[in-house]
């Protein structure tokens, strides 16, 4: 029991170090991702994708928020972002005619049938929605364990100095 103790002590003060680490670790390839895209963005399509990058930020900053536990549908905020890629891209496409709104929104309505990014939504977000799903709970996981490792550690310093010293008297 001793030895297990010990054990789990040792695994504690790991946890400690590093459980920041991983979810900095996540956060920073989250991070370098996004600058990744972004520069060979600006290297391929310069101005017209300076002009529009804010889909692309508006995507990271939803994944972000995705793994720092907010309240993110992933599947939803995915196909959100196709959407509104679509339309930047349709009236970049057709810069000689003026679209309303109605109509842009019409046209993201039917991207599932237009597939004018093929397969690469589906798959992405097949990809997307494991690799975020798995890296949040993996850290959540550790983050339960540390806790669940410490209360385990207090009990059993606890109930070892009972026994060590006896227990007090009641009353």
């Amino acid at each position: 029991m001793v030895r297990s103790i010990r054990r789990l002590k040792t695994l504690l003060s790991i946890a400690k170090r590093k459980d920041g680490g991983n979810q900095e670790f996540f956060r920073e390839l989250l991070e370098n991702a996004e600058k990744s895209l972004n520069d060979m963005f600006v290297r391929t399509y310069g101005m017209l994708y300076m002009q529009n990058s804010e889909v692309f930020q508006d995507l990271f900053t939803e994944l972000k928020r995705y793994y720092t536990g907010g309240n993110v549908n992933l599947e939803e905020m995915l196909n959100d972002f196709w959407a509104r890629l679509l339309e930047r891209m349709f009236q970049l496409i057709n810069p000689q005619y003026h679209f309303s709104e109605d109509y842009l929104e019409c046209v993201s309505k039917y991207t599932d049938q237009l597939k004018p990014f093929g397969d690469v939504p589906r798959k992405l977000k097949i990809q997307v929605t494991r690799a975020f799903i798995a890296a949040r709970t993996f850290v959540q996981g550790l983050t339960v364990g540390r806790e669940v490792a410490n209360r385990v550690s207090k009990t059993y310093e606890k109930d070892k100095s009972r026994t060590h010293f006896g227990a007090s008297p009641r009353g």
